[in-house]
């Protein structure tokens, strides 16, 4: 069982990777962060605020995994 402990919307500082896109997230975009416990590890993510949408649009929420093929999700979805 995931629980999600934090979710913002900072503006990044350094690159991070789209955990949905797999693109880079540049300095001085803002993105999606949240933090969570997942079978008692603790995980953090990052995503553009534009495919967490995309990604929401298309799932429940967040109990089912972000297992995304980035080939697919950009092909079907963006």
């Amino acid at each position: 069982m995931s629980v999600t402990l934090s979710s913002t919307a900072p503006v990044a500082r350094r690159k991070h990777m789209c955990v949905f896109c797999g693109f880079t997230i540049g300095v001085g975009v803002q993105y999606s962060r949240w933090t969570g416990v997942d079978s008692g590890e603790f995980y953090s993510s990052a995503g553009h605020i534009a495919c967490e949408g995309v990604w929401r649009d298309h799932n429940t929420g967040y109990e089912d995994e972000i297992s995304t093929d980035y080939e697919t999700f950009r092909d079907e979805d963006m």
